[in-house]
């Protein structure tokens, strides 16, 4: 697709003309763009109409959306599609975090002349009556420093007339603030266009934008007359909440799996710890992507999944202690202790939670369906390899011999328990025949190290 140019020169100079007062920001580059003013009788009194305009390349974004305040969590939110007809669907919602937001019909807002479809760019020109305040906050239309946020999603346009319709997570966000006083126009009427009404669109939270008059953005390309009172206090980016589900997908859902497998299937101890401690580390860091997506969509503790996931990532740290102590014992005494079971059920229990979470989380961030079949596949793939390797481990303890079910259990080398602390160490016979006062030594000299049953040796 070919990267439309800035406004033409005449349509700039048009432009400046109608709407002295009227600046922007543009959260993508000559690709998405919005414009406000305030009547100058609305900044006096500090309620009343403001005007906006959103501009967006129609083939490129399947819907686009600016929003007051600094966070989604309560932000009186604006969501702007084309509607298959050549006009634009504007949809105010309501921002709850991390989950999907909600139409709501509180805001009053008509959809003006200028708006529509043409020359492959959607432009929506919306007066607002009321966007001074909302359920959840306020805006001072005298603010030098006005918070708003941005977000969109690059696809096929909606193409839809429903302001209900069901969006996709945005791919990315901005935030930016604009000073109000610099946006100040003398008139209370559109000022996109040259002598247009104040309203030619429907109220609430549907419209009929009609395509009658010549919007700024209509002549063949994206931008704002005015930046100089605005300022942009993030920049487009990753998505931290995608790179927060893909890590915390490759912890729960494979390393931690992996390397409780590894234990069974190669029987060395340190593959399993060294698989265990990038998974951790993984942890880590996708709880780090998962805070701050949290604390700056409003979301952090006052959801389940921020909630949970704290819980089970903080109760983690035990279980890396609690293998070292297995560890140790079992070097020591060639077998299991309460510790070994305690550390084998608490990891796989919170494994199991860290699964869990991680689909709630997909539900509360109205991810796509593909990714919660992905997720949905990885975690049963990795479960049925668990069980699997757990049920191998159990047909071998149950089929092999005591000092063979003793190394396989604890994974250690054969220069470890059984070899420094068995029967030939001391030089003593096992079994039937053996002295029996020798027997009865070595029983004495092994006493503190473990029994002959702890060992798997039979007499």
């Amino acid at each position: 697709m070919k990267i439309l140019n800035p406004l033409l020169a005449a349509a700039s100079a048009l432009f400046a003309t109608a709407s002295a007062g009227v600046i922007g920001h543009c959260p993508v580059q000559d690709k998405f763009c919005m414009s406000i003013g305030v009547p100058e009788s609305s900044a006096a009194s500090g309620s009343g109409n403001i005007y906006f305009q959103v501009q967006s390349v129609a083939d490129q974004y399947s819907w686009v959306a600016v929003g007051t305040g600094t966070i989604m969590s309560g932000s009186n939110i604006f969501v702007f599609y084309t509607d298959g007809a050549g006009n634009v669907t504007v949809s105010t919602r309501r921002g709850t975090g991390h989950t999907l937001p909600q139409p709501q019909s509180d805001t009053r807002v008509q959809l003006l002349a200028g708006s529509g479809v043409a020359n492959g760019i959607m432009t929506a020109n919306v007066l607002c009556q009321n966007c001074e305040s909302w359920s959840g906050g306020q805006m001072d239309l005298q603010g030098k420093s006005s918070a708003w946020i941005a977000a969109w999603r690059e696809g096929s346009p909606l193409n839809t007339q429903s302001a209900d319709a069901r969006i996709t997570q945005h791919q990315d966000t901005d935030t930016f603030r604009i000073d109000l006083t610099q946006a100040t126009v003398t008139q209370d009427a559109n000022p996109f266009v040259t002598g247009a009404a104040a309203g030619t669109g429907n109220n609430g939270n549907t419209n009929s934008g009609n395509n009658s008059g010549t919007g700024a953005g209509n002549n063949g390309g994206i931008g704002v007359g005015n930046t100089g009172g605005t300022s942009s206090t993030s920049g487009s980016g990753p998505d931290m909440l995608l790179i927060h589900g893909v890590i915390m997908t490759a912890a729960f859902a494979l390393l931690y799996p992996l390397g409780s497998i590894l234990i069974v299937l190669v029987r060395k101890w340190y593959f399993h710890v060294a698989c265990q401690v990038v998974a951790f580390i993984a942890m880590w860091a996708g709880f780090g992507t998962g805070y701050t997506t949290a604390r700056n969509t409003g979301t952090l503790f006052k959801d389940g999944h921020t909630i949970f996931g704290t819980v089970v990532v903080s109760a983690m740290v035990l279980q890396p202690i609690l293998g070292s102590l297995h560890h140790h014992y079992f070097k020591k005494n060639g077998t299991r202790s309460p510790v070994s079971y305690a550390h084998i059920w608490y990891g796989r229990v919170l494994m199991l939670l860290g699964i869990v979470n991680g689909g709630v989380g997909l539900r509360a961030a109205g991810s796509p369906q593909t990714f919660t079949i992905v997720y949905a596949v990885i975690a049963a793939m990795s479960g049925v390899a668990y069980v699997a390797c757990a049920l191998v481990a159990g047909m071998r303890k149950g089929g092999g011999s005591g000092a063979e079910r003793s190394k396989e259990d604890g994974s250690y080398s054969p220069n470890s328990a059984t070899a420094d602390f068995g029967p030939n160490r001391y030089g003593y016979q096992t079994g039937q025949g053996a002295d029996t006062s020798r027997n009865q030594q070595y029983q004495f000299q092994s006493r503190g190290r473990g029994s002959d049953e702890q060992y798997g040796w039979t007499r």
